[in-house]
């Protein structure tokens, strides 16, 4: 039941095929690969046929990710503290001011996105989701995680959003430090690209429609696209200072981090690939696959 319910609802969203041919990132400087994910973040939903129909004002398709999304967001404070414990247990060969800043970025999110939670909940209220509809998203993706253990090697079969979100939770549980961090990171990324891409359209389709819905509910739906669409200067720092920390400790200790350049870029790769198959970017995804 839980896997037909998620399928019925995703629609045309597609499943994951293969990896796309994303340029590898080991090479690019700390401040370069902040630049790269969210560029890479922001050219696929440039042309994301989710927000395409957002803007022609059609509600279901914002209806359908938000809907979907919801376990990826509900567990995600989950799987930052996770990170968190991960870094704190780590013997450590860096720079400790760059360690106590990105701690400090992991506690913040991790209870930052506590909070969101609830306005997240509160924009799928104004899109029309019921609380029984969010629960048996939560059930069915839940029961397709449990009933394939994480493999080593892609899933095939299962829908983009489980996909995330079993991606995810492995790279911030299971994964390398490194790979841990950039899950995160690039998750943290993803939100602020996808604010900036669909709160316009979704401000139009509810202003215009402001009797219907009502102006405080209107407001109080909005306010998690607003939130994650503006600058945050000081957790990009912080960001910066983790990746660096991170770099320079598997210069420092191949035992601690002992996952290839490859692998760890992994981390960031295939979140984008699922975030590009979520988005519903067919024309993106097939250039790069090119």
């Amino acid at each position: 039941m839980h896997d037909n319910f998620l399928q019925s609802r995703q629609n045309n969203a597609g499943t994951i095929s293969r990896p796309l041919k994303v340029e590898s990132i080991a090479s690019l400087s700390t401040g370069e690969k902040l630049s790269y994910v969210s560029r890479e973040l922001a050219d696929a939903l440039s042309d994301s046929s989710f927000v395409d129909c957002v803007r022609q004002g059609d509600l279901k398709a914002g209806k359908e990710i938000c809907l979907l999304l919801w376990p990826f967001v509900k567990e995600l404070p989950d799987n930052i503290s996770a990170v968190r414990t991960k870094l704190e247990q780590l013997p450590h060969h860096g720079c400790r001011k760059n360690l106590e800043a990105g701690l400090k970025l992991l506690s913040q999110l991790a209870d930052d996105e506590r909070h969101y939670q609830n306005l997240y909940l509160s924009q799928c209220q104004l899109a029309g989701l019921s609380e029984e509809e969010m629960k048996q998203v939560v059930q069915a993706a839940e029961s397709n995680l449990k009933s394939k253990q994480e493999p080593a090697t892609a899933t095939t079969g299962e829908t983009s959003f489980v996909r995330l979100t079993r991606r995810m939770r492995y790279y911030c549980r299971q994964g390398s430090p490194a790979q841990a961090v950039l899950a995160v990171i690039t998750a943290e990324l993803a939100a602020t690209q996808f604010a900036r891409a669909a709160l316009s359209a979704f401000e139009s389709y509810f202003m215009e429609r402001e009797e219907q819905y009502g102006r405080e509910s209107i407001e109080a739906g909005l306010r998690w696209l607003r939130l994650h669409a503006k600058p945050n200067t000081r957790h990009a720092i912080w960001m910066k200072r983790l990746l660096l920390f991170t770099e320079t400790e598997a210069e420092g200790s191949e035992d601690t981090f002992n996952e290839t350049t490859k692998s760890t870029d992994l981390a960031v790769t295939e979140i984008l690939e699922c975030l590009i198959a979520v988005w519903r970017t067919p024309r993106f995804r097939q250039e790069r696959q090119n």
